[in-house]
């Protein structure tokens, strides 16, 4: 089903080195109501190539709801806050979905506040 407020919410995918890590970031982003929900995926395998050179290694998946225009302010507090020194936020805007769990997210985030 297309969702007619499709671009009422956001998605960031980002990735953390650990579950405390993640933990800290989602509670943080929650707490402050710039997030609706986080969710954290543990044990994922991530391959990348850094300072010219095949990495691997085990990470958490954060996965952040949110409300639409969000995104800058949830971007900076990562790059602050965050141990890499170029963490992963990519968002993502959803073309459809629940309307109702849309409208959630955005009543949740409506009234965030600084962290």
């Amino acid at each position: 089903m297309r969702c007619e407020k499709q671009n009422q919410i956001e998605l960031i995918y980002m990735t953390a080195p650990t579950n405390k890590e993640a933990q800290a970031i989602a509670h943080a982003l929650v707490a402050s109501k710039l997030a609706a929900c986080v969710n954290i995926f543990r044990g994922v395998e991530s391959f990348y190539n850094w300072d010219g050179e095949v990495q691997a290694e085990k990470e958490c998946v954060i996965l952040v709801k949110t409300g639409m225009g969000l995104s800058e302010k949830i971007t900076e507090f990562v790059k602050k806050e965050h141990s890499y020194e170029c963490p992963c936020v990519v968002v993502l805007h959803p073309a459809s979905g629940n309307e109702d769990f849309f409208n959630w997210i955005t009543e949740i985030t409506k009234d965030t506040e600084a962290i």
